[in-house]
């Protein structure tokens, strides 16, 4: 989730913090929400719950599975796509997003 966040935003620190805050509190508003806390099933935080816990059945594999590429592969395949747009659009420098500053300087 980090790496898709990372090549989906611009500022390293912004993405950092995305991939807490972001998956975090889509878990609390939705659990906050009666009719919606069923997906909340969807959110990292509850599948990992059943991983960590070792009471994984095949509902809680489904589970983690789709997880998984919600919240892993599609962010990448997005963050890659808008990698190639802007590889695509002549802008190597817009590409890479904006350098850090070297820890030396």
């Amino acid at each position: 989730m980090g790496t898709g966040l990372g090549l989906l935003m611009r500022h390293p620190a912004i993405a950092f913090v995305a991939s807490i805050v972001l998956p975090l509190g889509l878990w609390l508003l939705l659990g906050a929400i009666d009719v919606l806390r069923p997906a909340q099933a969807l959110t990292p935080y509850s599948s990992v719950r059943h991983l960590l816990s070792g009471q994984m059945n095949a509902l809680s594999w489904v589970q983690w599975l789709a997880v998984l590429l919600i919240w892993g592969v599609s962010l990448n395949a997005l963050g890659a796509a808008q990698l190639r747009k802007r590889n695509h659009d002549g802008d190597p420098a817009s590409a890479l997003g904006e350098q850090s500053p070297s820890l030396s300087q």
